[in-house]
């Protein structure tokens, strides 16, 4: 109810829709193998820059991909469950294999 000099009027609240995710909780997974495969490469390319490329920049170089297609793989698993995942729907139907 607001008031106006003196009238009264009677306004309704409106919330906003709002989608819940239920039941899916964070995609932990999914951000523990991309945050691995991304350090991977930066770290080995940081560091391999600034030394003259310690024999672990290699395997980590080497690595790296497998950990982002182990991600890219396991938010595709997670679309096709019906729960959230960390990137758009959209970039996992169309692939990039």
């Amino acid at each position: 109810m607001v008031s106006l000099d003196g009238a009264e009027v009677v306004v309704p609240r409106v919330r906003p829709t709002t989608r819940v995710v239920t039941g899916n909780g964070a995609d932990r997974i999914g951000a523990a193998w991309v945050t691995v495969g991304l350090i991977a490469v930066a770290l080995s390319v940081i560091e391999g820059l600034s030394r003259p490329w310690p024999p672990w920049t290699g395997l980590a170089l080497i690595l790296s991909p497998l950990f982002v297609d182990a991600f890219w793989h396991y938010e595709r698993y997670r679309m096709e469950t019906g729960r959230s995942t960390l990137v758009p729907a959209t970039l996992l139907q169309r692939g990039l294999h």
